[in-house]
């Protein structure tokens, strides 16, 4: 429920203006076009698998903002729900989470393992 309501407001966020937000906004927008007409980074980077994806993104959707934007949606959804997944691996944290929403979730808590030696 959570990470709907944050898909949502971020969307409604990021759709709000029709350029590409925040800094580097743009810096992302000429990495991807450069990709889609060379095959090559404008700039060196450390993390072309980033703009790899969001050049693919970018082809489905014909608009690299568009694109970005998604890519921006999707990554703080994940991040998110990585959050939730330690929370419940942990269990309750300082009263965050009761223990009927930790048993509702599917995903079972991490298991200390006890390595032989």
């Amino acid at each position: 429920m959570l990470l709907i309501f944050v898909a949502i407001r971020d969307a409604s966020y990021l759709f709000s203006y029709p350029v590409a937000v925040g800094a580097d906004g743009y810096y992302y927008v000429l990495q991807i076009n450069e990709l889609l007409k060379t095959h090559h980074l404008y700039y060196p980077s450390n993390t072309p698998i980033v703009f790899w994806i969001l050049a693919a993104l970018t082809f489905v959707t014909k608009n690299a903002v568009v694109a970005i934007k998604l890519g921006s949606i999707i990554v703080s959804m994940q991040a998110l729900d990585n959050v939730d997944v330690i929370l419940t691996a942990q269990g309750s944290v300082d009263g965050v989470r009761s223990d009927q929403s930790v048993k509702k979730r599917s995903r079972k808590p991490l298991q200390d393992k006890q390595v032989a030696l």
